[in-house]
């Protein structure tokens, strides 16, 4: 098979992608030099040529060049816009009357194996450094139940894990193993003795469920080799994964007791709480690759209140804001009381769209109240410094909280009474 084109027109398109996509901070930070991209796109070039004129196409280059990419952490939704603007410049090159349609149709299908097979790629990276993760974090639980119910769940992940990554796929093998039902579902009704975990419990199930559901379809998904609907898939799966890691935590909290667990006047979490809860959240924010909000509140002029009603009253005014706080909040949003009138809120499962709507209504709701006690009223207002976490930046722990309370003096400094809401540069 012979196609028409000029490989000058074909050095242009490459010059003209790189061009456009390099111009973006986000994609030149994966790559090391100008040289490391001219190879780049002279292999490239080199596999196009080879498919077009020999139809030459091998599928493991395309695989490795998934996990490469993978392993720089390249979205794979950038790799499919690359991808589509490749495709289309170079459909174009063969846009004129001499040329047959065998060509144009030759491109559409190169293009489509390249993605399918990069996303291959992606898919074996992907799931085997999430069980890597995985199997890392499982004894790190203090529960005895909660360690014992992770631990069959992450040996399960690491066979299903096994019996992928063997080439080739034995798919009859895989089948089987799904069909087999996993010890975590056998053995989550020992979670049935923490009877004030009831709600959690019954989620667990349903989440659990939900995750076998979507191994049947991937197994069916990996049989057609229709790898880009399998990397979508196990996205899917590994949100599931962290939920039901999220809810066994959420069980062992409540193993530790009531007097280290919240502060004892506003029975908010108390600060000696933030270090196990956030810390397991930045975990579980790094494994699904999204953003962690963390938010610092702070009581502007409580000094005057205190002064003025004295510190009983003070302190009947923190328990009712308290109060008043988790009423507005979502349930899944976590409040400690960080020290004196200053609240650390940890907000996981939202994006800054979210957050800034929960914490505008909040600021709003305690704006408008009067607290009251006998002969004793006041009103007062309250600043919020909420920062962004991007999991690939995260440093420490005390590093976040720094970062939220940098906005919250921001927010003092501009007048008071506001969210302030920011992110460190990506």
């Amino acid at each position: 098979m012979h196609h028409r084109f000029c490989e000058k027109e074909l050095d242009t398109v490459y010059d003209a992608f790189y061009h456009e996509f390099l111009a973006q901070k986000n994609m030149s930070s994966f790559f090391e030099s100008k040289e490391q991209i001219g190879k780049i796109a002279e292999k490239q070039k080199k596999l196009l040529i080879d498919y077009l004129e020999h139809e030459i196409f091998d599928p493991a280059l395309y695989e490795e060049l998934g996990k490469s990419h993978h392993d720089r952490k390249i979205p794979f939704l950038s790799i499919c816009e690359a991808v589509n603007f490749l495709e289309r410049a170079t459909i174009s090159l063969f846009l004129h009357p001499e040329t047959h349609g065998d060509s144009v149709e030759s491109v559409i299908r190169y293009y489509e194996e390249a993605e399918r097979f990069i996303a291959k790629g992606y898919f074996f990276n992907d799931m085997h450094r999430f069980v890597q993760t995985l199997t890392k974090k499982r004894n790190k639980s203090n529960a005895p139940v909660v360690a014992h119910l992770m631990k069959i769940h992450v040996d399960w992940m690491m066979e299903l894990d096994k019996i992928v990554q063997k080439e080739p796929l034995d798919y009859d093998r895989l089948e089987a193993f799904i069909e087999t039902p996993c010890r975590f579902g056998k053995e989550l009704d020992m979670l049935k003795e923490h009877t004030h975990t009831c709600e959690e419990f019954d989620q667990i199930k349903r989440e659990h469920i939900e995750f076998h559901k979507d191994l049947y379809v991937l197994h069916y998904t990996l049989k057609r080799e229709d790898y880009i609907r399998a990397y979508a898939l196990f996205q899917e799966i590994k949100t599931l994964i962290l939920e039901i890691e999220t809810l066994l935590f959420v069980i062992n909290i409540f193993d530790i007791s009531e007097e280290l667990k919240y502060d004892g006047l506003t029975r908010a979490f108390s600060k000696r709480m933030i270090a196990p809860i956030l810390g397991q959240e930045v975990e579980l924010s790094r494994l699904a690759g999204k953003p962690l909000l963390v938010a610092m509140i702070d009581i502007d002029d409580f000094k005057r209140i205190n002064d003025t009603f004295g510190h009983a009253f003070g302190d009947f005014v923190l328990a009712k804001l308290v109060r008043l706080m988790q009423r507005n909040m979502r349930r899944s949003d976590y409040l400690f009381r960080y020290g004196g009138e200053e609240f650390l809120v940890l907000m996981p499962n939202t994006d800054l769209e979210g957050a800034l709507r929960v914490l505008e209504k909040v600021r709003r709701k305690v704006h408008g109240h009067f607290f009251k006690q006998g002969n004793r009223e006041t009103r007062f207002t309250i600043s919020i410094g909420l920062f962004e976490v991007d999991p690939e930046w995260i440093r420490s722990i005390d590093g976040i909280i720094e970062e939220a309370d940098k906005r919250l003096y921001e927010a003092k400094r501009n007048g008071k009474n506001k969210v302030v809401y920011g992110c460190l540069p990506r």
